[in-house]
């Protein structure tokens, strides 16, 4: 009896193991090639359409800028879905000693298309300078730039699939994608100094509604003497509630740099939408920072 017990439990770990395989199998295997192409022209459209869609809005932006006190060289690793390697795209500033530099906290009104930047804080402290005469880098919301740039006809970027992952408690389809120099718009600027370089990097869409949610791109072939040698932005997209709807908006943007003289970064938190109306008040206080759960991307080979 102990026997046949051994067995039947045997039996039983085997065939659940078996079918843990065949679920992991299912649920990390990439969508066949027409579910990817319509993925992709579906999302090509919401993006194009991007700035058309939304509505005029008020929110908070928070801008915490600081500098790298050590620099490293950058490098984009996709990971390799033949093997099951988990991807670790972009590990470009996480082992850097970085030193805050400042936190700005800005109110954005978006009105037909159009945005303003207030500056109402520095550091806690109320200022009367303007958000465009601020020392150092400042942040502008270039997130329909990014969208076009990768999405437009005229970049003829090539997209590859990549992995499955969770993004904000997502499932998403995540794609790998490169554009050349020759069809680029991405400029990097330097004082006076300006070239256009690839880029390559990733981008995240919900299959749901292909909306995208993550972009993560680092540009590519900079020349070997243009001051800045590293650039890169990761941005994430949620739905925000507006005037009673949800649109897919801002949530935050982390872009970096690295140059001859220093590293730069800024993370950006875009908070408390709400509608614009002519009387909208500004909220003179710093919001604490996002929670890592609506950020972090949950990667794993079988999801």
């Amino acid at each position: 009896m102990q026997s046949e017990r051994r067995v039947r439990v045997g039996i039983a770990v085997v065939s659940l193991t078996l079918l843990g395989q065949a679920l992991g199998s299912q649920t990390s295997a990439p969508p066949d090639h027409g579910e990817q192409t319509a993925v992709l022209s579906a999302a090509r459209r919401n993006a194009i359409a991007f700035g058309d869609k939304i509505p005029d809005f008020i929110c908070t932006q928070v801008v915490r800028r600081w500098v790298g006190e050590r620099k490293r060289n950058t490098a984009m690793n996709f990971g390799d879905p033949r093997t099951n390697e988990v991807p670790r795209p972009i590990d470009l500033y996480e082992s850097k000693e970085w030193k805050l530099k400042d936190t700005l906290t800005v109110q954005i009104s978006h009105v037909r298309q159009h945005e303003r930047y207030d500056l109402l804080l520095v550091n806690g402290r109320r200022s009367e300078k303007t958000y465009g005469s601020v020392d150092g880098a400042t942040y502008y919301g270039d997130f329909w730039d990014v969208l076009g740039i990768i999405f437009q006809a005229s970049s003829q970027t090539r997209f590859e699939w990549d992995h499955w992952t969770s993004v904000g408690g997502q499932r998403v389809m995540v794609f790998r994608f490169t554009v050349a120099g020759d069809n680029s718009q991405w400029r990097l600027s330097y004082g006076s100094e300006q070239v256009v370089a690839a880029l390559k990097g990733l981008v995240y869409i919900d299959p749901k509604d292909d909306s995208v949610l993550k972009i993560k791109a680092i540009a590519d072939e900079i020349p070997k003497n243009f001051p800045i040698q590293g650039s890169g932005v990761e941005l994430d997209y949620r739905p925000q509630r507006v005037a009673g709807r949800e649109f897919i908006l801002p949530l935050r943007a982390l872009e970096w740099t690295d140059s001859r003289q220093a590293s730069t970064k800024n993370e950006v938190e875009f908070l408390r939408y709400k509608k614009f109306t002519v009387d909208s008040k500004f909220d003179y206080d710093t919001p604490p920072p996002l929670p890592e759960s609506e950020i972090k991307e949950k990667q794993s080979p079988n999801l």
